[in-house]
């Protein structure tokens, strides 16, 4: 490689510059400039904790969230599945027990009036939530007054 050849007067102040010792820093500067140094590295390290701090802050935010929409969704579904349990207890009492409360309100019906009364009460309640007609048309069939 081919050395670059500077003007005679570049070439003479770097000879003076060379030639003359060179002057150890000051303990004082060498302090300042490690100081310096130290407080740089200290705050780029601070800023990258903060940074992934906040992210973390973030992801726990949006966890915590996901949580919570579990949480409601769990909720909300063995409440729906208590009430269509309860609604479903309430509204299904037995023909003997219809019958019974029927001869109760009014003792001058006959027991098989009553069965009759209290099947066709469940038919219609049946039908109102929705049940099998075939169903109903069978028991009905079955009971034949």
């Amino acid at each position: 490689m081919k050395a670059i050849q500077l003007p005679a007067d570049l070439e003479r102040v770097e000879r003076l510059l060379l030639s003359e010792p060179l002057a150890e820093p000051s303990a004082a500067l060498r302090r300042r400039v490690l100081d310096d140094v130290r407080a740089e590295l200290r705050q780029c390290v601070l800023d990258s904790l903060r940074s992934e701090l906040r992210r973390q802050r973030a992801r726990s935010k949006w966890c915590f969230a996901a949580a919570v929409a579990a949480i409601l969704l769990v909720s909300l579904g063995v409440l729906q599945a208590t009430s269509v349990a309860l609604q479903q207890r309430e509204s299904t009492p037995t023909l003997a027990d219809i019958a019974w409360q029927i001869q109760q309100i009014s003792p001058q019906v006959s027991e098989k009036d009553s069965l009759h009364q209290a099947l066709l009460r469940q038919i219609g309640d049946e039908a109102s939530c929705g049940t099998g007609v075939n169903k109903l048309l069978s028991e009905l069939q079955y009971h034949k007054p």
